[in-house]
């Protein structure tokens, strides 16, 4: 049951490219929430380009973050990427309204950090 919520918050959200917020000064592209609605997109004419929007969003912050955040075996494919954000996302929904940057950045560091 408590997945339910979830998805409703997921659902209810407009799409991954319209999402622009300011916070702390900063303006970022999109929420987590619009970010993982975007991941889970699986019927629809955007469906692909959303999937490819995510796929591509979480590469690019794992891409930054290897410089020397996380280490993330070279085995490791996009799609485990994003399947690792969206099991975060489950555990820490209250965290969905920070900017997606943030969020997939903590997804990779909880499951990646270096040794």
């Amino acid at each position: 049951m408590r997945f339910v919520p979830f998805l409703l918050i997921l659902f209810s959200t407009p799409q991954f490219t319209h999402n622009r917020f300011t916070e702390g000064g900063k303006t970022f592209s999109q929420d987590g929430v619009n970010l993982t609605t975007a991941c889970i997109s699986k019927v629809g004419d955007d469906a692909m380009m959303d999937e490819m929007l995510c796929t591509g969003y979480v590469e690019g912050i794992a891409d930054l973050l290897s410089e020397d955040a996380i280490c993330v075996p070279p085995e490791v494919a996009g799609k485990q990427l994003v399947e690792v954000t969206m099991q975060y996302a489950e555990k820490h929904q209250e965290m969905l309204h920070q900017p997606a940057s943030r969020f997939v950045a903590n997804a990779l560091k909880a499951k990646y950090r270096c040794r």
